[in-house]
C-alpha cells in the first residue's frame, strides 16, 4: 500500500520552525509564512516526492524539479493548473482552496504520478490558535506579486538559493528574466506560482511581460 503523508499535528506545536511529517520512506514539512501554510514536493529520480499528500485547506505546495528531464505537473482531476515546462532547478506553486481530491501527472512521463487530498484538517500553535509569525526553513525566499508589483522588488541572496514567486492578484502575471540567469514562469493565475534556484553570482534583473511597468532583480551574492 502507497504511503500517505498527513500534514496533521497529532499534539499541540509551536511553528518556530518547520515540522516534518513522516511516512515509510518518504517524509514532508510544513511551515508558516504570514498565516499561510506551506509545503514541498521534489521531481526526482522520475517521481514526485513524495507522491501523496494530504494536506489542510488553503495550503500552498511548491514543486521543484530536480531531475535533468524536463517535466510538468498538470492536474488531471481537482482544481486545474499546468506548471507548463519546469527545467531542472525551476518550480510551480498551487494553493489549495478547495476540499477534496486533487490528482496531477508528468505530461512527458505519464507513469508520473501524484495526489493531493485536500481536508479540513487544523493546524495549531501552543496557543490553540493558527501561527502567524513564525519563519520559514533558511534559504528560503518568497516574492509576492500583488497590487501589481513585485514585493519585495529587490532582493539579496546566497548563491544556491531557491526563490519563489506566488501571484496573489486576480490577474494573471509572467515572471521573465531580462538580466542574468534566464527564467520564464508562463502565465500565472490567482494563487499559482514559482521558483528558480539562483546558482551564480550576480544581477538578476525580471520583469512581467503582461505588464511591462513591472520590474523586480534579485542579487545572488558569495
Amino acid at each position: 500500500m502507497r504511503n500517505i503523508i498527513i500534514l496533521f499535528f497529532t499534539a499541540l506545536v509551536s511553528f518556530n520552525s518547520c515540522s516534518t511529517f513522516s511516512g515509510g520512506n518518504t517524509s514532508a514539512s510544513i511551515s508558516s509564512r504570514s498565516g499561510e501554510f506551506i509545503t514541498h514536493i521534489e521531481i526526482r529520480s522520475m517521481a514526485f516526492n513524495p507522491r501523496d499528500l494530504i494536506i489542510p485547506i488553503n495550503t500552498t505546495i511548491y514543486w521543484t524539479n530536480l531531475d535533468n528531464a524536463i517535466h510538468t505537473v498538470t492536474a488531471t482531476s481537482g482544481q486545474n493548473y499546468d506548471s507548463g515546462n519546469l527545467s531542472q532547478f525551476s518550480g510551480f506553486s498551487v494553493r489549495y482552496t478547495n476540499l477534496g481530491t486533487n490528482a496531477y501527472y508528468c505530461y512527458y512521463h505519464p507513469n508520473m504520478t501524484g495526489k493531493v487530498i485536500v481536508t479540513n484538517l487544523s493546524i495549531m500553535s501552543s496557543s490553540g490558535n493558527i501561527s502567524s509569525s513564525a519563519s520559514v526553513s533558511p534559504g528560503q525566499y518568497y516574492i509576492e506579486i500583488k497590487n501589481f508589483a513585485f514585493n519585495p522588488a529587490s532582493l539579496i541572496i546566497p548563491v544556491n538559493t531557491m526563490v519563489y514567486w506566488t501571484n496573489k492578484e486576480s490577474y494573471a502575471h509572467r515572471v521573465i528574466g531580462t538580466g542574468g540567469q534566464s527564467f520564464d514562469s508562463g502565465s500565472l493565475g490567482q494563487d499559482n506560482g514559482y521558483s528558480l534556484l539562483f546558482t551564480n553570482s550576480g544581477t538578476n534583473s525580471y520583469y512581467c511581460s503582461i505588464h511591462t511597468s513591472m520590474i523586480g532583480k534579485v542579487i545572488a551574492t558569495n
